[in-house]
């Protein structure tokens, strides 16, 4: 609830808890069991945020969010939620909304070039060996160096095949291999079986479509990622995600610390990005949470545990909200603890016993203060959302994507450049550019033997010249 600019986030019998809008870039993490309350927390905090004129990005793992588009009711629970907490300017709005889907059914189609991709990320996507994805890391230099643009799956079979076709050519950028790159085109075509490849193509998702207002109110966009089905392929979505947080930390501008961010990201399921991921892309996962809110971003994961997350990660998320946890297990009782000790102490609260006590839409709360420190916890409820709960009106949804702006941009296929035609054209290039090659080469030999013979025929002929002369005079 966004009153007096203040973003008003939860409240109990002492204090009311806000949330500063200058350390959203601080980052945050939103934890608990499910069914404890982390999707209401979720709309509050984007509800809030878009009231306070900051554009938001959640991907919507359960189908739960969605309905933030529409106007909540004032029902029994609402009221009686009200009441306890004594909200006097409480009242239920919609709030302004657009959808987008990998697969293009609920929302507006996003799409990644591949060339837009790291080779690290494209294999993991497609579970590549060491020595794979070096092969495909000399396939996208090579693509970068001969200008070839590598928009989906057809166009980078069609640069692998070539590079193999090619490998001596090629042989200065690294080891190119036969079997490593026909290992390659044979995942890229059990992936393509799958139809998770339709997230490759132009155009791509530009991310200044995320950063957007409401022209009448100047309420920040709440931009839901439609990831129902997404999710299902773990491996695309968590890949999908670190794309995205990578595509903003390389092509957002430095703009320090503003009064307010620019997007604030919620990531659902959070656990899945760090799922098999290596020490090296971890360790560049960590530098663009650090170094992101520089960029005007703060991002918050959501998970059922903090322990979901890798320490490093943890570190750097300053505002925290805990749901219940249960703990009947030796691991579910340490998680408890890892999550009691996450929080700065508050004398007055067992935090690690709250936490099993907690009821559905209470929390334990902790956010960032104006120095940059986090606040001693607080245990409160969660403000209830001004929007409606539950699923979506499917025909609101349909609606509100048949009117953005953003439908003729996104939801049609673009296939501008073929790069199969770039490549036959090299192909063709090669066999000439060799004859140019042999024929220059054979030209210069032509002048070396010419300028010989001429310059032998230049002495013999002063030679002859010099007896004449010699003969006339004696």
């Amino acid at each position: 609830m966004y009153l007096n600019k203040e973003l008003i986030i939860a409240k109990n019998d002492e204090k009311t808890i806000s949330i500063l809008p200058n350390m959203l870039n601080r980052h945050g993490i939103i934890t608990g069991a499910t069914g404890t309350g982390k999707t209401i927390s979720v709309k509050v905090l984007a509800e809030t945020l878009s009231d306070a004129g900051i554009p938001v990005f959640i991907t919507d793992v359960k189908g739960d969010v969605a309905s933030i588009c529409e106007e909540g009711e004032m029902n029994e629970s609402i009221s009686k939620r009200v009441e306890k907490l004594n909200l006097d300017n409480f009242s239920t709005s919609s709030f302004p909304t657009r959808f987008f889907d990998v697969y293009g059914k609920t929302g507006h189609k996003v799409r990644a070039r591949i060339d837009s991709f790291k080779a690290s990320l494209l294999s993991r996507i497609l579970e590549l060996s060491d020595s794979q994805t070096g092969n495909l890391n000399i396939a996208l230099k090579v693509a970068e160096d001969e200008n070839l643009p590598i928009y989906n799956f057809v166009d980078l079979k069609d640069l692998l095949k070539y590079v193999m076709d090619n490998k001596d050519k090629y042989n200065s950028y690294g080891n190119i291999t036969t079997q490593s790159i026909q290992t390659i085109l044979r995942k890229l075509l059990e992936f393509e079986n799958t139809d998770a490849d339709i997230f490759f193509g132009e155009p791509e998702l530009n991310l200044s479509d995320l950063c957007t207002y409401e022209g009448s109110t100047g309420r920040g966009i709440i931009n839901i990622l439609d990831s129902t089905e997404l999710v299902k392929d773990y491996n695309l979505y968590s890949t999908f995600m670190l794309w995205l947080l990578n595509k903003i930390y390389d092509t957002f501008p430095e703009v320090g610390d503003l009064d307010k961010p620019k997007l604030v990201l919620f990531i659902d399921e959070a656990h899945l990005l760090f799922d098999d991921m290596n020490s090296s892309m971890l360790k560049k996962f960590t530098q663009i949470i650090k170094l992101i809110r520089s960029k005007g971003v703060g991002v918050f994961l959501i998970s059922q545990s903090p322990s979901d997350i890798p320490e490093d990660i943890l570190s750097q998320l300053g505002n925290r909200i805990q749901h219940n946890l249960k703990a009947y297990t030796p691991k579910e009782l340490k998680s408890v603890k890892v999550a009691a000790s996450s929080f700065r102490e508050n004398p007055n609260l067992d935090t690690e016993k709250s936490i099993i006590e907690l009821s559905t839409g209470e929390a334990l709360v902790a956010f960032i203060n104006e120095l940059g420190q986090p606040e001693i916890v607080e245990r409160a409820f969660i403000l209830p959302p001004q929007s409606k709960i539950g699923v979506v009106d499917e025909n609101i949804r349909r609606k509100i994507i048949n009117l953005s702006n953003l439908r003729i941009k996104y939801d049609i296929d673009v296939d501008s450049i073929s790069t199969h035609e770039l490549l036959s054209k090299l192909k063709k290039e090669e066999p000439k550019k060799e004859e140019k090659k042999k024929k220059n080469q054979k030209s210069k030999t032509e002048k070396l033997i010419d300028r010989t013979i001429n310059t032998a025929t230049s002495t013999i002929t002063r030679r002859v010249i010099n007896k004449l002369f010699k003969g006339l005079f004696k």
